[in-house]
């Protein structure tokens, strides 16, 4: 009996070991996550947060130049641990970035646009989602209200 539940806990840790792998070496392809938070709609599942005029936040408008915003907010982004860019640039004012949870690795995958309008003030949509798991425990929703308070400061002081 105790031989079985060694292999059977065995097992399990080998199963957990594998999982773990998987998720830290999954690749996101940049055709498949590189999306307009302008253009989409928020996922049926809870484990994702939309800054849009039909998500769960207005997004954040600002009297600044777009290239600068867009600059500004991809800094920031790629200042925080465990985040790099997966596609598109600020020049193009669109990019788009992954950022690993710490132990695991779960890659959260995180869409930013900025946009002009005609007075020269800029606003930024983004739409930040996991790419494994049904919730994130509040995550997103997290990651995106302090990237925009840091943003505002950043522009504040610009």
């Amino acid at each position: 009996m105790v031989k079985i539940s060694l292999w059977i806990l065995g097992l399990v840790v080998i199963g957990l070991l594998g999982a773990m792998l998987f998720v830290r070496t999954s690749t996101l392809e940049p055709t498949a996550w590189h999306i307009d938070p302008w253009t989409t709609s928020k996922g049926q599942k809870p484990n994702n947060y939309l800054v849009a005029p039909a998500g769960d936040q207005p997004p954040l408008r600002r009297d600044k130049e777009a290239g600068l915003v867009a600059q500004k907010v991809l800094d920031l982004a790629l200042s925080e641990p465990r985040t790099v860019l997966l596609a598109g640039s600020a020049g193009e004012l669109w990019f788009t970035v992954v950022q690993r949870s710490a132990i695991i690795g779960f890659p959260d995958v995180i869409s930013l646009r900025v946009r002009a309008d005609d007075t020269g003030a800029s606003s930024v949509v983004l739409y930040s989602r996991s790419r494994f798991g049904y919730s994130d425990l509040g995550v997103n929703k997290a990651r995106a209200t302090r990237w925009l308070r840091a943003l505002d400061t950043e522009l504040a002081n610009s």
